[in-house]
């Protein structure tokens, strides 16, 4: 995946109405899983792995998985935000952006339930 600094502007479009919902689902359905397997709440799962391994390994999937997916509605937060953004990045960053958004989705939650229990 490309680097955190020249995902920056696609990380800030996240937070805009239309994604965050969207996100937060998908989020869900790479943590919960895992939750209910261990019968561990989030913030539980947080302590155990520790913040800066979570953020980049459990929150990290989730969004790359999240810029993979595309909507009902025929949406792709990777797609909307280049049309509308994406004058502002390097050619480099919209290549990595594209590329991320057509990666395979990588479901968490067996794994995260075998790196909780081991």
């Amino acid at each position: 995946m490309a680097s955190a600094h020249s995902l920056q502007g696609l990380m800030k479009w996240l937070t805009r109405d239309e994604w965050r919902d969207r996100f937060a689902e998908a989020f869900d359905a790479h943590l919960l899983p895992a939750c209910e397997q261990t019968g561990l709440d989030i913030d539980e799962v947080v302590s155990i792995l520790g913040e800066d391994w979570f953020t980049r390994t459990v929150w990290g999937s989730a969004f790359e998985d999240f810029l993979s997916r595309d909507f009902d509605d025929g949406s792709n937060i990777v797609d909307e935000y280049l049309k509308r953004r994406g004058w502002k990045e390097s050619p480099s960053t919209r290549a990595k952006s594209a590329i991320s958004s057509k990666k395979y989705r990588l479901r968490l939650g067996t794994f995260c339930a075998a790196v909780i229990h081991s």
